[in-house]
């Protein structure tokens, strides 16, 4: 496969945060009209009561509103047209001296929220944030958001200990206008439409939205809030480049059925020219299907590194994971070309080009 199709695929593993473990941190105890959750690599409506929340989910509303009892006693209450995720973990601080501080960490990536800490029996780090601000509190209640250019803090209880541009007085509410317009909210909507064309493409698009979250606090003025963002961000870009080779796959796979039926039309014409020409088009395409195969499953032992390396904080592994990811690309696309494989001209157009839209890379320098 020369050209093109390995230029876009390659795209998707240029270098691009701490990714929580899927466990259960509180279950919805109220909700109306439209709300769905982002978790791992599928978005689903809010249907009933006891759904369960898990660390790193990411609530969407649209004309609705979300209530989230979380295990320890604490509230999130998700107003309309909002993006609101809440990750629990034990988090490291410190350079020389590393200490381990029990966080919980809300996130509004656009819109309002409330919050409510479990008070003087909680034992969690609250942190409040959006994209460009950072609130610490314990044993307080407040409304927070942003609306994509400021963010909003109101104390109702407690004290708070904030970095970044946080406006204080009334939160104002968000609507369609202001979310419509927000990267992780469009992200989410557009994984939401992705699920009729397969679950291949589903995947792609959540995870997708997972990286435009991660991406939407690469600029927090809290430096492990960034930390955890870059970690988060470079892991998508593992899941995406993992989830396009699928496609890949099922695209070469095309590509063999295609040319074996070109083949068997060529032998039933008699035409030796013909039929020798179908056969050199049919062994390129089992060539490139084995070799994007073999290619698959090395990326997928390094998708199992990525996560072990995001469980951990380490970014330097989930960064070093992309980095593998191209090396393996780079070998591939050397098996292709001694093949004179080409899936853009032996797969019907436009099949392949339908299917892989690659992302922008994200920038890794220091914040």
């Amino acid at each position: 496969m020369r050209g093109y199709f390995l230029a876009l695929l390659s795209m998707c593993v240029m270098l691009g945060a701490s990714v929580a473990q899927a466990v259960e941190i509180g279950k919805v105890e109220k909700f109306e009209g439209i709300a769905r959750i982002l978790s791992g690599d599928k978005v689903t409506d809010i249907k009933a009561v006891g759904q369960p929340v898990l660390s790193g989910d990411k609530i969407q509303t649209e004309q609705g509103s979300v209530e989230i009892k979380l295990n320890d006693g604490a509230e999130i209450k998700v107003k309309p047209f909002s993006v609101v995720s809440t990750v629990e973990k034990q988090e490291k601080k410190g350079v020389f001296f590393k200490t381990t501080e029990d966080a919980r960490r809300v996130t509004a990536h656009v819109g309002k929220a409330y919050f409510k800490s479990a008070g003087p029996s909680g034992t969690k780090k609250n942190y409040l944030q959006t994209p460009t601000a950072v609130c610490a509190l314990r044993g307080s209640s407040a409304d927070f958001g942003a609306n994509n250019s400021q963010s909003f803090l109101h104390m109702y209880t407690g004290n708070s200990s904030t970095r970044g541009n946080f406006r204080s007085g009334n939160v104002p509410d968000s609507n369609s206008a202001i979310a419509s317009v927000n990267a992780v909210f469009s992200a989410i909507d557009a994984a939401v439409r992705a699920a009729s064309r397969g679950m291949l493409a589903a995947q792609r698009a959540a995870y997708a939205a997972q990286k435009a979250a991660a991406e939407s606090l690469l600029g927090n003025p809290d430096g492990k809030a960034r930390e955890m963002a870059k970690v988060e961000a470079a892991l998508a870009v593992v899941q995406i480049a993992v989830t396009d080779m699928k496609i890949a796959v099922e695209a070469a796979q095309r590509a063999v059925a295609a040319a074996q039926a070109a083949l068997a039309a060529a032998q039933q014409g008699g035409n030796a020219a013909a039929i020798a020409q179908a056969q050199a088009a049919l062994n390129r395409a089992t060539a490139a299907l084995a070799a994007i195969q073999q290619t698959l499953a090395q990326m997928e032992t390094i998708l199992q590194q990525a996560l072990q390396a995001a469980a951990a904080d380490d970014v330097n592994g989930v960064v070093g994971a992309v980095e593998q990811l191209n090396n393996v690309l780079n070998n591939m696309n050397t098996q292709l070309n001694n093949t004179g494989a080409n899936l853009v001209r032996d797969l019907p157009p436009p099949v392949v080009m339908e299917q892989i839209r690659p992302l922008p890379a994200i920038g890794y320098e220091n914040q």
